[in-house]
């Protein structure tokens, strides 16, 4: 099963390359990246079924280190995507306006998650069980919803 994970982030890392010279990308590049990303994405989630782990060790491994490569990937093009299309194409005043709040919300994002986002961040092992096996969330660890349903199988 890690040959495929390894496989889907090398044709991950092959197509994105494609784009690493560039400062800026047209919505249909953001588009296609997006698709690109979800059809792998799909194809990584087809080989995490509970059977196809052979331990915790490994299922923490794929939630905490392979996954997130790719889906890191697949949030910021979507809100890239998202924030390029819903852009005022008014003044650069509304545009900066625009800009500003939607650094306010990902600052606030950053700021409710900034607890797993140091452990994250300093690969921090002692709450493993509890972030990145399946079935064991506990409310208390102040995820957010989305997450604790992206992979309750």
């Amino acid at each position: 099963m890690e040959q495929t994970h390894y496989r889907v982030l090398s044709d991950m890392e092959s197509f994105m390359s494609k784009y690493t010279h560039k400062n800026s990308y047209s919505l249909e590049e953001k588009e296609q990246i997006i698709i690109y990303l979800v059809n792998l994405y799909k194809q990584l989630k087809n080989h995490q079924s509970p059977l196809k782990f052979q331990s915790q060790q490994e299922e923490i491994h794929y939630f905490k280190n392979v996954k997130p490569l790719l889906i890191s990937k697949l949030i910021l093009y979507a809100k890239l995507y998202k924030m390029e299309s819903e852009k005022p194409n008014l003044c650069t005043k509304a545009t900066y306006k625009y800009y500003k709040r939607e650094l306010l919300k990902l600052n606030h994002y950053f700021e409710d998650n900034r607890e797993f986002y140091a452990y994250y961040k300093t690969k921090s092992t002692y709450l493993d069980k509890r972030y990145f096996l399946r079935n064991r969330h506990n409310i208390r660890l102040r995820l957010e919803p989305y997450l604790i349903d992206f992979n309750l199988e």
